[in-house]
């Protein structure tokens, strides 16, 4: 069995990182998304992970606040109503 092979696809994976971005909780993220608080904290530092697909779409978006808004849905900002969207400018 290939224990690489991702529960997330794509999106979902930048859903994630927009969750973190907006300060909720890892345990939270991973409860809801199936997968364990290690893969979260991995896709938390895309920058130097194999989740560089992610990275290369945060920068390509601008800014943490427009990454956050083009990732975030009605259905996550249901789930976690404490979501603190990042400033502009950020």
């Amino acid at each position: 069995m290939n224990n690489r092979v991702s529960k997330l696809v794509y999106k979902e994976k930048c859903q994630v990182f927009a969750l973190i971005l907006c300060d909720v909780n890892f345990d939270e993220i991973a409860e809801y998304f199936g997968v364990t608080r290690r893969t979260v904290q991995n896709i938390q530092r895309c920058s130097k992970t194999n989740y560089e697909h992610v990275f290369t779409e945060f920068m390509f978006r601008g800014s943490k606040l427009a990454f956050c808004q083009f990732h975030m849905t009605p259905e996550l900002e249901d789930r976690f109503p404490n979501l603190k969207l990042p400033r502009k400018g950020e």
